[in-house]
Formats: structure tokens, sequence, C-alpha cells
């Protein structure tokens, strides 16, 4: 299951899912915002539950799994890309990933674009 980082803690899809299915509090999500090209914490407005079969997973070189959906957008030296629109030589950021969270990385890689 995929782990969300957000205003309190990390927490997982599932829970989060539950949470908003018993009508309790769910903290704010860390997103990227594009037009500012800055990480920030939004509210969940809705959660759209999907056919269980539409999740890909990825795994890297460097052995890392991603479990994304196959509507998601990933983070390339290109900008954002659909998932399906991935190539086997995509470079991809990941979040964990010490070059993801350098912020001069980012800004970087945002320049290339």
């Amino acid at each position: 299951d995929a782990i969300v980082r957000t205003s309190k803690n990390k927490i997982s899809v599932m829970d989060i899912h539950r949470l908003f299915i018993l009508g309790k509090d769910i903290p704010m999500l860390k997103t990227f915002d594009k037009s500012t090209m800055c990480f920030i914490y939004s509210k969940c407005e809705d959660i759209i539950e999907t056919i269980p079969n539409s999740a890909l997973e990825i795994t890297t070189l460097n052995k890392r799994v991603l479990k994304l959906g196959s509507n998601s957008s990933i983070l390339t030296r290109n900008g954002f890309i659909k998932i399906k629109d991935l190539s086997i030589d995509s470079f991809l950021a990941t979040n964990g990933v010490p070059c993801y969270q350098n912020k001069l990385w980012l800004e970087n890689a945002i320049r290339e674009v």
C-alpha cells in the first residue's frame, strides 16, 4: 500500500480512505503545486475508488518499487508525464531519493523542461 506524507505524519492510502469513509478528519496531504513549483500541504477534497487492477508497478534501476494508478503522472526530467508515456530509459524523480528532496536539483530539473 502506498504511503503519503501528511501535515501530521506518514499514512497509508488505505488508512486515508478509511478515515474518509468514517467521516473523520484527514490530515493535509503533501502535494506538488505545478503553478509555483513547490511542495505544499493540501486538503483532501474527495476520494475516488478505482478498479483494483488499474494499478501499475514500476521497478527502478536502484530497485525502488513504485505502485501507481494507470492515470498517475510522475516527475521526470521533462516535467510531469503520464505513466503510459514513460519509456524504458525515462529518468524518474521518486520520493525519498536524495536528489528529489534537494531543492536546487528540483529547480534545475524544472528549468531543463
